[in-house]
């Protein structure tokens, strides 16, 4: 299986962002996406690359959480009370999430 590089995974992220925003636009009241990533200096860049300019152009409120955490994302799945739209995981947690039924595929 080929890896993927960090600005692969970014890229895919904004991507992600960018449909879930584009499609909840349309649905919801409040057109927001909510986007989970790991806090600090990294969450700060991605705010500052991505999701300001995406929040601008889409007129998408982008609404931040920190620490997507496996077992954070296994007590949303089974209580059925999603509340994250995207999610920055590690490679590992991408491969091992579906297995242990944290993720699906859409």
């Amino acid at each position: 299986m080929k890896r993927w590089s960090r600005r692969r995974w970014l890229g895919g992220l904004a991507a992600a962002g960018f449909t879930v925003g584009l499609a909840g636009a349309g649905l919801a009241q409040e057109a927001k996406v909510v986007i989970v990533s790991w806090g600090g200096d990294y969450q700060d860049a991605l705010r500052e690359a991505y999701w300001k300019p995406f929040s601008t152009a889409a007129k998408v409120n982008v609404v931040e959480d920190t620490r997507p955490l496996p077992p954070r994302i296994k007590a949303m799945v089974e209580s059925g009370k999603v509340d994250w739209d995207v999610v920055d995981l590690t490679e590992r947690a991408v491969h091992r999430g579906p297995q242990a039924g944290r993720l699906r595929a859409h």
